[in-house]
């Protein structure tokens, strides 16, 4: 009885390294459209490899000490390859294109952020900051300025 326990934690521990191993695969599409379209070049691809190895190292290090009781086991290992390549071969495809496209809007939202920005900037000169700030910051410290003139002059009287 007590091996058919051990059994069964061994098949759900071989089941969570099968979805680490899709998770991964996940992570690295997401991180491969990322590579293609948000930041291309040397640099841009460089960063993100680096940051998908340190991601990976620490989920990898997190499953090992929660899920895994801090024993890598050779089934272990290979049920996160296997699920890594269960990923890439049926459904990397299908979600590689889709990963591309939120990429793409991701990009042209901030492209279209950084033109707004940058037209406001255009468009304010110093001197209309100046009297918009006059408008709103006039109303919240009015109330302050009289407090501090209606406390002091009750400090006045007290020395009085």
């Amino acid at each position: 009885m007590m091996t058919a326990d051990i059994n069964r934690e061994q098949l759900i521990l071989l089941a969570q390294c099968v979805l680490f191993g899709a998770g991964a695969g996940l992570c690295y599409d997401v991180f491969r459209a990322a590579r293609r379209v948000l930041c291309p070049g040397r640099a841009g691809e460089t960063a993100c490899d680096a940051l998908f190895c340190v991601l990976m190292l620490a989920a990898a290090f997190r499953f090992a000490i929660v899920n895994a009781a801090g024993q890598w086991r050779l089934f272990v290992l290979l049920g996160a390859c296997a699920g890594g390549a269960l990923w890439q071969g049926c459904l990397s495809a299908a979600a590689l294109p889709l990963f591309l496209g939120a990429a793409a809007a991701l990009r042209a939202a901030a492209h279209r952020a950084g033109r707004g920005i940058q037209w406001c900037f255009q468009w304010a000169s110093a001197e209309k900051i100046r009297e918009i700030r006059k408008k709103v910051c006039k109303t919240p410290f009015h109330f302050s300025r009289k407090r501090y003139k209606i406390k002091s002059k009750s400090v006045q009287r007290q020395e009085r």
